[in-house]
Formats: C-alpha cells, structure tokens, sequence
C-alpha cells in the first residue's frame, strides 16, 4: 500500500496474496453475515445485543468509550479492554505483560484517526448498551503490515467484539 502511495506498482506476488486475501475475506464474511457498515467493503457488523432506543449514534467529534477485543481469524485474542494478552492469546498478569495499553474502556474522538478505522466506523452506527460482533480486513484494522509486536501477521482480517459504553459530545 505505501508503495502504490509513492507511485510505485506491488509487485505479481503482493497481487497474488492479495487476491487469496480477498477470496479468504469472501468466505469469512459469507459465515459470518451481518451488514456491511457505512457501505465500506471489508468491514461487516452484527448486532448482538440492541442498546438504548431513544437513544441516537454518536457524530463525528463526539468522545465514546468502547470495551473491545480483538481476535484472529482462528479465535486466538489479540487485544482486549477486560483483560491483557500475549502475543500467544494467553491471558496474563500485569507484571507479565508487553508495553500495552492497560486493561479498561477504551476512549477516543470519532473522526480523529487515534484508533483503528473499523472503531471508528462502527462506534459511529451504535448507541449506548449495544454490543455487536464485526469482520474487518486489513484496510480496518492493523493494516497491511500486521502489529508483529501484538502477533498479528501482516494482511490480516480480524474479528472484534466491542460494546459502546458512552458518549459524548467532545
């Protein structure tokens, strides 16, 4: 992607891995369902609880609070806001851990590109108690060259689970 960014075309094998990618990306999102979100291909979300009816999506600018965890593809944890991870999945103690943000809600500004992209896009379609289950693809989440440091592998699409705690106007 950075290369495509400096003028220069990826090369036959990032087309090809490319291509197997999106074939993987069709299949996962075929068994997963759900609905694409805010009409990006590559990012798909399901509802598993509804939260509150009155209530109305945060906007743009607006501060939310999320719980979070983020899976691989084959169900091992990368990321959670309940808890710290290793790069194996396994849980551990605070005095075990890699650098890592530490356990707890996570809080960011809508819009203001702090966070993974799928956080935001999905932040923006939820309301306060919902919890929902989503896929994202590479492009959403860690990017084309993974986060080796959190163990996952370049190109990688994601499953998360998020609940929106709060929000606010910032």
């Amino acid at each position: 992607e950075q290369r495509e960014a400096d003028g220069e075309l990826p090369s036959a094998d990032d087309l090809k891995q490319d291509a197997k990618l999106a074939d993987f990306a069709r299949e996962l999102f075929g068994r997963f369902g759900g609905e694409e979100v805010a009409g990006e291909v590559g990012l798909r979300k399901k509802v598993r609880t509804a939260g509150a009816e009155d209530e109305r999506c945060p906007p743009a600018g607006a501060r939310v609070v999320m719980h979070f965890a983020v899976r691989l593809a084959n169900g091992q944890l990368v990321e959670s806001s309940r808890e710290r991870v290793d790069c194996e999945g396994e849980s551990i103690t605070a005095a075990q851990s890699r650098p890592a943000r530490p356990p707890g809600p996570l809080s960011f500004v809508i819009g203001e590109g702090e966070v993974l992209r799928a956080y935001e896009l999905l932040a923006a379609t939820m309301v306060t108690g919902e919890t929902c289950a989503a896929v994202a693809t590479h492009g959403f989440a860690y990017g084309a060259g993974g986060a080796k440091h959190m163990g996952v592998p370049p190109r990688t699409c994601v499953v998360l689970e998020l609940e929106l705690v709060s929000w606010e106007v910032a």
